[in-house]
């Protein structure tokens, strides 16, 4: 598919991002999008399973997935940021005497203070999981570009033989060797670099 330490790494991103996500969210409730580190996580491992099996179709399918994830960070981000506008804890503390009042407000402060640092965390997770989709959809898509390109060149020089009819065309290819040469009567017409498709 693409270079396997960059989708392995950034699909690994991908699902520690989701276990963070889904981590920090269940007890809180609203409009809180706790449900996102599932998508997350099942983005990361279709990542990372195009890297290793790199089929077609896996591949595709992991950009796809990457874009909709993509789409879902954003959708999560304007949640968490509506969340950490409208968050507020001071319900807490009922109608009591001025000394619980104190000690109310003193702790409603502590947990608000909590609360937001844990929701601008997310908010940079989100955008951190914006980043990685978009780079793993870009990378999926110019691997299949790149394949689609080489399968293509691979038919034009399977069919050229056919069509020349004066001469013999011979296509060689050295042993350990990443370069590809078209030969005429022993002439070279052409070299090219041929890169295995990973």
């Amino acid at each position: 598919m693409m270079q396997s330490s960059v989708a392995g790494a950034l699909g690994t991103v991908q699902i520690l991002v989701g276990v963070f996500n889904v981590g920090l969210g269940p007890e809180r409730t609203g409009t809180y999008p706790y449900w996102l580190g599932a998508l997350f996580i099942a983005a990361g491992v279709v990542s990372i399973l195009a890297e290793a099996v790199s089929l077609p179709c896996l591949v595709g399918f992991s950009a796809i997935v990457n874009i909709v994830v993509s789409i879902s960070s954003i959708v999560g981000i304007v949640l968490y940021a509506i969340h950490l506008a409208s968050f507020t804890v001071i319900w807490m503390c009922g109608q009591s005497d001025s000394r619980k009042s104190d000690n109310c407000a003193f702790l409603a402060g502590l947990a608000k203070r909590l609360l937001t640092g844990m929701d601008i965390t997310l908010i940079v997770m989100s955008v951190l999981q914006l980043c990685v989709c978009i780079s793993l959809a870009v990378l999926s898509i110019k691997s299949l570009c790149n394949r689609a390109r080489q399968q293509s060149g691979k038919e034009v020089e399977i069919q050229q033989p056919a069509s020349r009819k004066s001469s013999e065309l011979v296509l060689v290819k050295k042993a350990n060797s990443p370069e590809l040469q078209v030969q005429e009567s022993g002439n070279i017409i052409s070299k090219s670099t041929c890169w295995p498709l990973i």
